[in-house]
């Protein structure tokens, strides 16, 4: 069709009026081509002429050790990474979700202001890629901050993930509610052993290109000027100081009710607490407090804030089973080990395991801290498997391979 138009069009036959509605359709076409088929695949962008691509980043589709799984990084970059405005010396968030979970990203994109990798885990790709679409379309820092990877089952007979997905557009003002109620059978959970946590935590560190990351929970929000000011921390330290450790966030999670906003600032956490454990307590602490708890808290509590909410690395800490915080650390920091047969509430914990082995420092940034609104549910830790001594003898059996395989290292985990 395009061709027979350019035909006419150069032809002497055509008349002022048909050049003008000839060009005018190309226009047209040009825009349909833009809006609906480049932002689905992020792949290449043309710019004044030139083809940014993202190849580069490894944006292709394949299938994880156990056969079980396909992958697919940068299924959706961000605007900033298509357009190579995400700086080496940024941070960025890496976290994983469900695609009922996917809702938490617009907090977190609007407190952050930077770079956010996550790999979401689904068996429905329409749904994902609508939820996905109807997000960016909507909220403008998700489409500038966030880059989606997907992981998704093997179906049987489909060889390929594709990307033209039917797109079932929702309305801006209820995407939010529309996303948060979806039905979605490949939800997260700590108890779900079909959501494959650390190839999703893999997926996430991999599609991240910044020189740190910022491992987090897509139901927790980082405190304000996070990244700002730890950019400034860096810049006055030592690099390889920086790199050979691992800053802790104190987590915790408030109430949800109509009174408290979600504090931005170490002070606000402070205020809370004195008003009443009732209002704020360690994430998950009704779950598994030996799991948020071990960053000595009452110590964060009583270092003053900072009245430029500035970070420091306060204090260290030394990491003990089943210990799982939040960090701040190097890209180059070890993958998840994908063949683990350890519940998935422990994934974190095998990370941090090696961590230490290999000698890296828990530094407790003073200011710093991470939030969830909302209280978690109460799960006992022996049913989470925390607890189980078979859990405790494959997580020692662990250890020992880890130090196997850095010989070197007198470090334990427990």
């Amino acid at each position: 069709m395009i061709i027979r138009m350019l035909t006419q069009l150069f032809s002497r036959r055509c008349s002022v009026k048909k050049t003008i509605f000839i060009l005018f359709s190309l226009l047209v076409i040009r825009q349909v081509v833009n809006v609906y088929f480049l932002p689905r695949s992020q792949h290449a962008r043309h710019i004044h002429g030139k083809t940014h691509t993202l190849k580069k980043y490894g944006a292709r589709s394949e299938v994880d050790s156990s056969g079980q799984f396909r992958t697919r990084k940068f299924f959706v970059a961000s605007e900033a990474l298509v357009w190579d405005k995400v700086a080496e010396d940024d941070v960025t968030i890496v976290t994983h979700s469900s695609v009922s979970d996917l809702h938490h990203l617009v907090g977190m994109a609007e407190r952050w202001e930077g770079p956010i990798s996550v790999a979401v885990f689904s068996t429905d790709i329409s749904l994902f890629a609508s939820s996905v679409s109807n997000l960016r379309r909507c909220f403008p820092l998700v489409k500038q901050h966030v880059t989606f990877h997907l992981v998704t089952t093997i179906a049987p007979g489909k060889a390929e993930i594709s990307n033209d997905e039917t797109i079932l557009k929702v309305p801006c003002g209820m995407v939010l509610h529309v996303t948060r109620n979806l039905e979605d059978e490949s939800y997260s959970s700590d108890d779900n052993p079909a959501y494959p946590i650390n190839i999703l935590q893999n997926e996430a560190l991999k599609g991240s290109i910044t020189k740190y990351i910022l491992t987090l929970n897509v139901d927790l929000m980082p405190n304000a000027n996070l990244l700002k000011n730890f950019k400034l921390f860096t810049d006055a330290i030592e690099d390889d100081a920086a790199i050979q450790n691992v800053y802790i966030l104190p987590d915790f999670e408030i109430c949800d009710d109509d009174v408290h906003e979600t504090p931005k600032y170490k002070s606000e956490v402070l205020d809370l607490w004195r008003e009443g454990k009732d209002l704020i307590r360690p994430y998950r602490y009704a779950m598994c407090r030996s799991c948020h708890n071990h960053g000595n808290y009452t110590k964060w509590r009583q270092i003053l804030p900072s009245a430029t909410n500035t970070l420091d690395s306060s204090y260290e800490v030394e990491f003990r089973y089943p210990w799982q915080p939040f960090y701040i650390s190097s890209r180059d920091v070890p993958l998840y080990d994908e063949g683990i047969l350890i519940p998935a509430s422990l994934s974190r914990a095998t990370q941090l395991c090696e961590l230490n082995i290999i000698g890296y420092k828990f530094m407790v940034l003073s200011d710093g801290f991470v939030v969830r609104r909302g209280f978690t549910t109460e799960i006992k830790p022996l049913e989470m498997g925390i607890e189980n001594p078979q859990t405790k003898s494959q997580f020692k059996e662990l250890e020992q391979i880890l130090k196997e395989r850095h010989p070197s290292s007198q470090n334990t985990c427990f």
